[in-house]
């Protein structure tokens, strides 16, 4: 699931919002625990330009690429939580 906003930051009536920047700050402390092999191995290589799921796409996942949060240590799947939805 992708979530994101664009700009991260706006501000309305002299007040400045960051809607995301808890899920973000907790993205990039997760990235930054990981050890250099990990960090290798959670890089997927290539860009994706399109939504690969959809209306009539259903069940036609891609083969899993990156690296399984069942193999992070417990800080780090902490780490995870914190930046997912439902932390």
């Amino acid at each position: 699931m992708f979530i994101g906003i664009e700009p991260q930051s706006f501000t309305m009536n002299g007040i400045t919002y960051q809607p995301l920047a808890t899920r973000r700050d907790a993205m990039y402390s997760m990235i930054k625990s990981l050890s250099s092999a990990e960090l290798s191995k959670a890089k997927i290589p290539g860009t994706y330009h399109d939504v690969l799921l959809g209306p009539g796409q259903d069940g036609k996942f891609t083969t899993s690429e990156g690296i399984p949060v069942s193999s992070l240590n417990n800080n780090q799947k902490q780490l995870v939580k914190n930046a997912s939805p439902h932390g």
